[in-house]
């Protein structure tokens, strides 16, 4: 079978309506089949659907449904960089999260700096994102507030700001746990590169460890509370050798 758009290259673009009449079905039979939110079908129907769809060369104008349903199915994720494997690794989950439910997510990287974090965030906003995610939340930031005021859905991922919705791990049970493996092997003096200290994460790890130091067992060395890279990290550790 020729594909409309093979007739006339470049000048007629296949709508749903060519996809109903060449299928026999209605506009709205196309439009539930084709609709990758719902469940897939494996009817005799949808199967002619979906292979005249193919044939004609037929692909779904996102931008027309996110008008009629008044959102674009995308989200925004705001990461300070995606060189960090957790952050790689959060993103990557989050796609996967949104592919299942027929979403797409965006991603936007700040190098952790709160004027990067607004520009990505009226960025991605203007290109229609319902909603965000932030993995770069500061204790001292109030951009989270804002957000709120403005009525854009968020949410904050792997920090916290202490009072928006957020899902993040046990960091104090982390720090916790880091400092008790040391521990066990016989390790007294123990050095923790902890990462930014404007960051959840970062200062449940050192509170709990600074919390097991005061009950006099453990000695613990702070070495930096900045954000670091894998040199800095490594140029870390063998400063707490001396």
């Amino acid at each position: 079978m020729n594909s409309k758009a093979d007739e006339i290259p470049g000048q007629i673009r296949v709508n749903i309506h060519d996809v109903a009449a060449a299928a026999g079905v209605s506009k709205s039979t196309v439009s539930r089949l084709l609709d990758e939110r719902l469940p897939r079908s494996d009817s005799e129907t949808a199967r002619r659907v979906r292979r005249v769809a193919e044939e004609l060369g037929y692909v779904r104008d996102v931008s027309a449904a996110s008008l009629r349903r008044g959102n674009t199915m995308t989200v925004g994720v705001i990461v300070p960089r995606l060189t960090d494997t957790v952050m790689a690794m959060l993103y990557e989950a989050l796609a996967k999260a949104c592919s299942r439910t027929g979403r797409f997510a965006i991603v936007a990287t700040t190098d952790d700096k709160p004027k990067a974090d607004r520009l990505a965030a009226e960025s991605l906003l203007k290109r229609g994102v319902d909603g965000l995610i932030l993995s770069t939340a500061r204790e001292d930031d109030d951009f989270p507030d804002e957000l709120a005021k403005r009525g854009v859905p968020y949410v904050l991922a792997l920090r916290t700001d202490g009072h928006s919705l957020s899902s993040v791990g046990d960091d104090r049970l982390g720090g916790y746990l880091a400092a008790r493996h040391l521990l066990d092997l016989g390790h007294r003096r123990i050095g923790i590169i902890a990462g930014p200290s404007y960051a959840s994460s970062a200062r449940g790890r050192v509170r709990r460890v600074q919390a097991g130091s005061g009950r006099s067992w453990i000695e613990y060395r702070s070495l930096l509370h900045r954000s670091l890279d894998i040199r800095h990290r490594i140029r870390a550790l063998s400063l707490s050798r001396h």
